[in-house]
């Protein structure tokens, strides 16, 4: 079974008292797909190239701005 490293990230404290939390899951080849909790969202999905990573999905710049999505 193929291994997957998993770390967690904590936003700040936002406003209405919700704090978004940021995981990554990355396995063994070094593909990372990074979650929020808020709205169970990807928040961006990374692959391995030569020249490191590059993002095949961007998520917002800043945690508050998953909580002012509408």
């Amino acid at each position: 079974m193929p291994s997957v490293g998993l770390c967690a990230e904590l936003g700040g404290n936002l406003q209405r008292m919700n704090t978004p939390t940021f995981t990554t899951l990355r396995n063994a080849n070094g593909l990372a797909v990074d979650l929020v909790n808020v709205g169970a969202g990807i928040a961006g999905i990374r692959v391995p190239t030569k020249s490191g990573e590059t993002p095949i999905v961007l998520g917002y710049a800043s945690a508050k701005d998953y909580l002012d999505d509408t």
